[in-house]
């Protein structure tokens, strides 16, 4: 991950889209297609995604980050709950 972080991304055929982020701004993931892009104060990175079950898994070549798939529209994260943002 950047700064220090173990980043994650990407997503392949994984039915989400929009952006997802923490309420205090530190981390947002802006699924496209079959990509995602991490954003943190310190870089966006772009990572591929893969799902399995309730798990999405973002891949890049620092580390991968394993998110889980909340029944509210939320991402788990290591670094805390990620809330879809709406439009």
């Amino acid at each position: 991950m950047v700064g220090g972080f173990v980043l994650l991304l990407a997503a392949c055929g994984s039915g989400l889209d929009g952006t997802y982020a923490d309420t205090n701004g530190m981390m947002s993931v802006e699924f496209d297609s079959d990509k995602a892009y991490v954003t943190t104060p310190f870089a966006t990175i772009e990572a591929e995604v893969e799902t399995k079950d309730d798990k999405v898994i973002l891949r890049h070549e620092q580390g991968n980050i394993v998110l889980t798939r909340g029944e509210d529209d939320t991402l788990e994260s290591p670094m805390g709950s990620l809330k879809k943002k709406k439009s």
